[in-house]
C-alpha cells in the first residue's frame, strides 16, 4: 500500500503583508522588532522570505520587484539582525517541519550567496556563517530541544494562599466583652478631651482675636499634589534593534540607505545631509566587505540619548586591494510615545 503524501502547505495570502512591507521600509524606526513588531510580517515570515526569494505566493506568479525589495530589506534588517533566534532567521515557527527547515534554508543561503546577490545589495559579512549555525542545530531533534529549552524558560509556579478558618458563629458563640484595660484608656482620654476643651473656649485670648482656629503658616512652599512624572529612561537594548538596521543600511555602502532608519521628520534637516555627503565621500570608489562593532555606549543628552560606536569598515578599493576604514558614529534618540526613535547620525572626526 502507497503511503499518503502530505497535503500541500497553504501559503497566507501576501496582501497584507505587501502594504505592511512597504510601509516598514519606508519608517522602519517606528516599530519595535525587539517585540516583534510590526506584528503581522513576524506571523508570516514564511511569506516574507517566498517574496524575498521572488516565489510565488497566494498561487499566483513569482513576486514583483518593488515587493521583492521590500522584502529583502526586513529579512536583512529584522530577521539576520544580531540577536535573532535561529527561528526568525530563517522565518519559521517552533513547529515547523523538517521539509519547512530545508525550504527555508535553501532560500535564505541562496539570498545571501555571492553569486546570486544583485550589485546594490550588501547583505551581513556573517549571514552565511549564522543561516548554516541555524540549520544545524535545528536539523538535530536533540539540539533543536536543547535550543528550544533556551528559549522558553520555566515559569514560577504560583503558591497557594493560605487557608485561614472561619471563626465560629451563632448561638453557642460567647457574647464578647471590652477588656477592662480597654475601658479604663477610654475614660481617661474623655476626661483629657474635655479639660483641653475647657481650656481652648476659657483661656487667655489676644485682644481682637478670634475663635476660629488660625492654619499655621508653612515655613516651605508646598508643591502641588499629583504624580510626579520621572524622564523616561533608556537602556542600549531598547535602541539595538535600530542600531542593527543602521549598520545593515551602512553596509551598503551608500549614505542614503540609512534615510530609511531615521524619523520622517528628521531625514531633511542639516546634519543628515551633511552625514550622508560625508559618508559617501569617505567610500568614494570603494565596496564594503564586512563591517564590525568595535565599541557602543549610551550615554543622556540635552535633547534626549546619545550612542557612540565605533566601527570598522573592511573595504575593497577599485585596484582589488583590501583597505580599512574607522568610523565613529553618534546616533542620537528621543523618546517618542514611550519608544525610541532615531533623529541624527552624525559622524565623528
Amino acid at each position: 500500500m502507497q503511503p499518503i503524501p502530505p497535503p500541500p502547505v497553504a501559503h497566507p495570502r501576501a496582501g497584507g503583508v505587501l502594504g505592511a512591507l512597504l510601509d516598514f521600509e519606508q519608517a522602519p524606526g517606528r516599530y519595535p522588532v525587539a517585540r516583534r513588531e510590526p506584528a503581522l510580517l513576524f506571523d508570516q515570515l514564511g511569506t516574507v522570505l517566498r517574496l524575498a526569494s521572488n516565489r510565488a505566493v497566494d498561487g499566483g506568479t513569482a513576486s514583483a520587484p518593488r515587493a521583492r525589495q521590500a522584502a529583502r530589506f526586513f529579512v536583512r534588517t529584522v530577521m539576520l539582525r544580531s540577536g535573532a533566534d535561529h527561528y526568525t532567521l530563517l522565518g519559521l515557527t517552533p513547529a515547523a517541519t523538517p521539509e519547512q527547515l530545508r525550504e527555508h534554508y535553501r532560500m535564505m543561503i541562496r539570498l545571501v550567496h555571492p553569486d546570486f546577490v544583485h550589485a546594490e545589495e550588501a547583505w551581513p559579512a556573517d549571514a552565511a556563517a549564522r543561516i548554516n549555525i541555524a540549520h544545524d542545530v535545528l536539523s538535530s531533534p536533540e539540539r533543536r530541544q536543547r535550543y528550544d529549552a533556551t528559549l522558553a524558560p520555566p515559569r514560577a509556579q504560583p503558591q497557594p494562599a493560605p487557608v485561614v478558618p472561619p471563626r465560629p458563629r451563632g448561638r453557642g458563640a460567647p457574647p464578647k466583652r471590652l477588656p477592662a484595660r480597654r475601658t479604663t484608656q477610654g475614660v481617661v482620654a474623655a476626661i483629657l478631651l474635655l479639660a483641653g476643651l475647657g481650656w481652648w473656649v476659657g483661656g487667655p485670648r489676644r485682644s481682637g482675636g478670634s475663635l476660629m482656629a488660625q492654619a499655621p503658616r508653612p515655613d516651605k512652599t508646598v508643591p502641588p499634589a499629583g504624580p510626579v512624572t520621572a524622564p523616561p529612561a533608556l537602556r542600549l537594548e531598547d535602541v539595538r534593534p535600530t542600531l542593527d538596521q543602521v549598520l545593515g543600511a551602512l553596509r551598503s555602502g551608500r549614505g542614503e540607505t540609512v534615510l530609511q532608519v531615521l524619523h520622517q521628520e528628521w531625514r531633511s534637516h542639516p546634519e543628515t545631509t551633511r552625514f550622508v555627503g560625508d559618508f559617501n565621500q569617505r567610500l568614494a570608489g570603494r565596496t564594503v566587505r564586512g563591517l564590525d562593532e568595535v565599541k557602543n555606549q549610551l550615554s543622556r543628552a540635552a535633547d534626549g540619548f546619545v550612542v557612540d560606536s565605533a566601527l570598522d569598515f573592511r573595504l575593497q578599493n577599485a585596484q582589488q586591494q583590501d583597505e580599512t576604514l574607522r568610523l565613529n558614529l553618534q546616533s542620537v534618540f528621543q523618546v517618542q510615545q514611550g519608544s525610541p526613535v532615531l533623529t541624527r547620525l552624525v559622524a565623528q572626526p
